[in-house]
């Protein structure tokens, strides 16, 4: 497929279904991501692949209490606030 044919073909997901993602897929996604630019082309990410669901769970907890605690401490847009919440 052809550069303007994929981003014309592009869509949001906005629904999911509980079957796991192939350990393979998520393999080439990894490394597709760390090819992105950056600058100087130092790459300077890390990624980390939950498959926990427990784990991410928990995760999702710790971020949203950080959250909380950012936005209280700064003004920040409820509408906003709310949309980074979600």
């Amino acid at each position: 497929m052809e550069l303007f044919e994929t981003i014309a073909a592009r869509g949001s997901k906005r629904k999911f279904t509980n079957e796991p993602v192939p350990r393979d897929i998520v393999k080439k996604c990894v490394e597709a991501a760390g090819r992105a630019p950056s600058p100087h082309n130092e790459q300077p990410w890390k990624f980390v692949a939950v498959f926990n669901s427990a784990k991410l769970n928990e995760m999702g907890k710790v971020v949203g209490v950080k959250l909380d605690r950012l936005f209280s401490a700064a003004p920040v847009d409820a509408e906003i606030a709310r949309k980074v919440k979600w």
